[in-house]
């Protein structure tokens, strides 16, 4: 205890007199009280959780044992760990001596404020958790079909449980309501609301460390024992119209440069067979800029032309516009038979300024993330918590994603640059003092790497479960079925057997073909048109 001249004072006389006292002093910690009227200080140690020291030493000094039982059974002498009683009394059962004070000091060295954490012989703990593979797991148990807990986090618990030997009491949240959300009220539903209530002793459920919404005000975390991130999910587009396979080949700057040197060739080649002409050399049809054009196009497609050029000029250009086209047309064909049989994917999301640009919502499980989005610094992030929808079922999640109207936003990695790293812990009421022992042996299951352990194993269970139920549901509902697509992308990867190319595979050679169709039809409409006017209505033909 510090000096006497450093202690404080305070007369109390109704509850409202205990806000008045200095809790939490740098300088003490310790805390006696002369109980004359108890009912003041139980109405005051059933009141809230704020205006109190966990971490103190309480020294009760009151006229009985019942008073001294019913201070520890409220709601803040229940979650306080160093707190004596002093009852003056000859004997009484269930009553035992520790000391006693003579002579200025203790006549023994037991300790006041004996350590009743580390074994809570069989005590009864409630647990608020829910499904959340894979940190906590449920699997029907074929024998009674009660649910069979597993995972990460309920083994941490578990081992909790075990070396402090508590037992367990599972219970859970509404539907939907999983970690909870702060009401305008200022109370919570889901999980925190259990802790809040003190209808639960601990939760579990990959829950972050983090004040988001106010959380530290209704519960504390233990020491964290693992790492996530948080990103987006979002449903694969599906693959680009197969009718503009014939263009994959080349890019877009590809294609401007082919085209403008295709529509440069005609005009050229019948700019240097006319330029300087003197003695009338060069073919006469390389003259016209209609046919020069032709010429030059069927080059760019590998045709073989009737006529060869005669003058030295022209000869050298279209020298060079073999070598140029036999160089890109053989390009282009290389890469078409590929592109012909295989269904291309479009860009996939792969930053958040493109998610923020795409336009798209994000769907999340309660409120949390929203909240999360709001706090980011991240111009984008922020801009995404104006589109965040609040759900409370996967099933819901997982149809819009579907539709293409919104991506999910949960603990896993898919994105290049990931959103709001945070911690896992183990979620105990405020001011609970299993919390400083959790820390303890949260550390050590962390250095001897049996989180990692329990991790891995949990993915490994849920894999083989699920297995198992895709197994069962194909034997129910008959063969799997696999669109054409897929099996497109199965057979380019794996190369398991060829494939003929049908006529899906040549949409785009075929709307080129009735794109003709359609240019000559028009022009020769207007030639026929074009052909009257000139004739007087004659247009010419035999």
């Amino acid at each position: 205890m510090p000096k006497a001249q450093e202690a404080i004072v305070s007369m109390i006389e109704e509850p409202l007199d205990f806000q008045k006292v200095l809790w939490s002093s740098f300088s003490c910690r310790g805390y006696v009280f002369l109980l004359g009227d108890v009912t003041p200080l139980l109405t005051f140690a059933d009141l809230g959780d704020y205006v109190w020291d966990y971490d103190g030493r309480y020294l009760i000094i009151g006229s009985s044992k019942s008073e001294l039982q019913a201070l520890s059974s409220t709601k803040k002498g229940r979650k306080t760990e160093e707190l004596a009683g002093v009852v003056k009394v000859v004997w009484a059962q269930g009553v035992k001596r520790l000391t006693t004070w003579q002579g200025g000091k203790f006549t023994t060295t037991t300790p006041l404020y004996p350590d009743l954490l580390n074994d809570l012989r069989g005590a009864p703990l409630t647990v608020v958790t829910f499904p959340w593979e894979p940190s906590v797991i449920y699997k029907e148990d074929k024998k009674d079909g009660t649910p069979v807990r597993y995972g990460r986090d309920i083994r941490v618990v578990e081992t909790l449980a075990k070396v402090m030997n508590f037992t367990l009491a599972y219970t859970e949240p509404p539907e939907g309501e999983l970690w909870g959300n702060k009401l305008e009220n200022g109370s919570w539903t889901g999980l925190f609301g259990f802790l809040e209530r003190g209808d639960a002793d601990i939760g579990v459920g990959n829950t972050f460390v983090s004040n988001v919404n106010g959380r530290m005000d209704v519960a504390e975390f233990s020491s964290p024992y693992d790492a996530d991130v948080s990103c987006f999910l979002g449903t694969r587009p599906p693959p680009l119209p197969r009718w503009q396979r014939i263009l994959y080949p080349f890019q877009l700057s590809t294609w401007v440069a082919f085209l403008v040197g295709l529509l440069l060739s005609g005009p050229i080649l019948c700019f240097l067979a006319r330029v300087w002409d003197v003695r009338n050399e060069e073919h006469r049809g390389l003259k016209s800029f209609l046919y020069a054009s032709l010429y030059t196009f069927g080059l760019h497609l590998r045709e073989s032309q009737a006529y060869l050029p005669s003058r030295r000029s022209t000869q050298v250009f279209v020298s060079f516009l073999w070598l140029y086209t036999i160089i890109i047309i053989t390009a282009y064909c290389s890469n078409l038979t590929a592109f012909l049989t295989v269904a291309r994917q479009p860009p996939s999301i792969d930053t958040v300024k493109g998610l923020y640009a795409s336009g798209l919502n994000v769907a999340g499980l309660g409120y949390f993330f929203g909240k999360a989005l709001e706090l980011s610094s991240n111009q984008y992030l922020r801009g995404l918590a104006e589109r965040y929808e609040v759900h409370t079922r996967y099933e819901d999640i997982w149809t819009v994603v579907r539709r293409g109207t919104a991506v999910n936003l949960e603990s896993r990695k898919t994105l290049q640059s990931a959103f709001f790293p945070h911690e896992i812990g183990v979620t105990v009421q405020r001011g609970s003092p299993l919390r400083r022992k959790f820390d303890m042996w949260v550390l050590r299951m962390v250095e001897a790497g049996l989180i990692e352990h329990w991790f891995l194993d949990s993915l490994r269970i849920a894999k083989k479960d699920a297995v198992e139920k895709n197994n069962n549901a194909k034997k129910g509902g008959g063969e799997e079925t696999v669109t054409e697509g897929e099996e497109e992308e199965q057979v380019a990867v794996t190369g398991v057997r060829s494939r003929s190319i049908n006529l899906d595979h040549m949409q785009g050679i075929f709307f080129v073909l009735f794109l003709g169709y359609v240019a000559s039809g028009l022009v020769l409409a207007g030639e026929v048109v074009f052909g009257r006017k000139r004739v007087g209505g004659n247009p010419g033909f035999d």
